[in-house]
């Protein structure tokens, strides 16, 4: 038993060391799958926003109420667009 006085430090310090770690790539996990997540989000409502808006101004030039430019608005968030003509190739 006397030589056994200094060994329980050393083992708390690395059982501590190897929980920090843990920890800590657990929270870098997290925050990156969060981050992941919010990305995906605003990825998808900008497509279908897009989506929308072409759905919608194809509906006005097929009702022949063509517009050049404008704003469509939708609850998620506004569409600025412009039309160009289509240009005839010879």
């Amino acid at each position: 038993m006397r030589n056994q006085k200094g060994f329980v430090f050393p083992l708390v310090l690395g059982v501590i060391f190897i929980t920090f770690l843990f920890l800590t790539s657990s929270t870098h996990i997290y925050l990156s799958e969060k981050r992941y997540l919010h990305e995906t989000k605003g990825y998808y409502i900008s497509n279908s926003l897009n989506v929308m808006a072409i759905k919608s101004l194809i509906r006005q030039i097929e009702n022949q109420n063509n517009m050049d430019s404008g704003t469509i608005a939708f609850n998620q968030g506004k569409i600025n667009y412009h039309v160009y003509p289509q240009e005839e190739e010879n």
